[in-house]
């Protein structure tokens, strides 16, 4: 599976009005494209490069997913750094982005885990669904992966 490019956001000068809107929560992270199948995750960033390597309780949170639903997905979201359960500052995960060593990386993952906040599912299995409305693919992802998911899933 080939993760698409994440979307952008795009600065709006007010609030749209009418139905039919949805907003997102604005976090201080990296978004990311994960490719999830029970073998290999990629969180790929927008730059191209892959930062499973830097991430292992996501890594390993999103191949418990996919043994559990048995197929692959592809999942757009956003890394957070994570405090006392609740998202922290983007300057919590830096420390965290360009590790390479693995001891450092498992004890950061230990004493500092980061969470991967899903916001839309792009593939399920064999079936693409970007060319469905953000609405369905959000009802997707809940029967999929659930409503409120613990960040271990």
């Amino acid at each position: 599976m080939r993760p698409p490019e994440p979307m952008y956001a795009t600065i709006g000068r007010g609030l749209p009005t009418g139905s039919g809107w949805t907003f997102e929560q604005k976090y201080d992270g990296m978004r990311v494209i994960a490719t999830v199948t029970a073998r290999n995750v990629r969180l790929v960033t927008r730059n191209g490069a892959d930062k499973a390597t830097q991430f292992p309780e996501i890594v390993d949170a999103l191949r418990a997913l996919a043994r559990r639903v048995r197929r692959p997905l592809i999942l757009d979201g956003e890394i957070v750094a994570m405090r006392r359960g609740v998202p922290a500052t983007f300057q919590a995960l830096q420390s965290r982005m360009q590790l390479k060593d693995a001891a450092q990386i498992r004890s950061k993952s230990v004493k500092e885990p980061a969470s991967l906040v899903v916001f839309d599912i792009l593939q399920d299995g064999r079936v693409n669904l970007m060319r469905q409305p953000l609405r369905l693919r959000r009802t997707h992802l809940e029967q999929r992966v659930g409503a409120g998911v613990d960040q271990r899933i």
